[in-house]
C-alpha cells in the first residue's frame, strides 16, 4: 500500500512508509491499525510515533483533513497533543495515543482538563493499542467521573471505527491565525 502520508514534513516517515509497504490495501481503520501494530519492532523505541502516524495514515485515509499532527497548545505550553482537528466554533478534537496505558493515561486526562478548560465543547479521546488497560481505564472513568475524557477507546476495534465514521460525517478547518495551537498541519486531496 502507498502511503498518503508521502510529502509530509514528518520525522520517522522514511521507516513508517517502509513499514506499510507490504500491507495489502486499506479495508477499514482497526484493520489498517492491526496490521501495522504487527509490524511494530520489538523494542518500545519508536512504537508510540508508529502509532501516530498510523492514526494519521487512518485520518488521510478517511478524507479527514485538515488535522495537525504534534500540536503544541500554546497558552499552556506544557501540553502538546499527539493529533487535533479543529471544528467553529471554538471545538477541536483531540487523539492522545498511547501504545500501551499503565500510568501514562494521567497524561491523556490532564491533556483534556487543560484543553476543556479553554475549549468546554472539546472532545478529547484515548486511544490505545492495549485491551485489558482499556477496559480498566474505561471503569476509571466512569467510578472517578473522569468526565474530561469522551472515551478510551482501542484502536483496533469497532467502536474506533465508529468514532472514524462519525468525524468522516463532520467537517473540520484550518486553525486561524489566533495561534492557539502550533504544529505540522496535514491536509490535502485523497487520492
Amino acid at each position: 500500500m502507498e502511503s498518503l502520508l508521502i510529502g509530509s514534513q514528518i520525522g520517522s516517515l522514511e521507516h513508517y512508509i517502509r513499514l506499510v509497504a507490504d500491507i495489502d490495501r486499506y479495508r477499514s481503520p482497526s484493520n489498517f491499525i492491526g496490521q501495522v501494530e504487527e509490524r511494530f519492532p520489538d523494542s518500545a523505541s519508536g512504537r508510540g510515533r508508529l502509532f501516530e502516524l498510523a492514526l494519521c495514515e487512518v485520518l488521510k485515509q478517511e478524507g479527514i483533513t485538515p488535522f495537525y499532527y504534534q500540536v503544541r497548545f500554546t497558552p499552556r505550553s506544557i501540553i502538546d497533543f499527539d493529533v487535533l482537528l479543529y471544528q467553529s466554533p471554538n471545538r477541536p478534537v483531540s487523539f492522545s495515543l498511547k501504545t500501551s496505558l499503565r500510568e501514562r493515561w494521567k497524561q491523556s486526562y490532564l491533556e483534556a482538563v487543560i484543553l476543556k478548560g479553554v475549549y468546554p465543547a472539546a472532545r478529547c479521546y484515548l486511544v490505545t493499542l492495549d485491551r485489558r488497560e482499556a477496559k480498566r481505564m474505561k471503569e476509571r472513568m466512569v467510578k472517578e467521573h473522569m468526565t474530561e475524557l469522551d472515551a478510551c477507546l482501542v484502536a483496533t476495534s469497532e467502536a474506533f471505527n465508529s468514532l472514524i465514521a462519525e468525524l468522516r460525517q463532520e467537517t473540520f478547518e484550518q486553525i486561524d491565525a489566533v495561534r492557539l495551537f502550533e504544529g505540522k498541519k496535514i491536509n490535502g486531496p485523497i487520492r
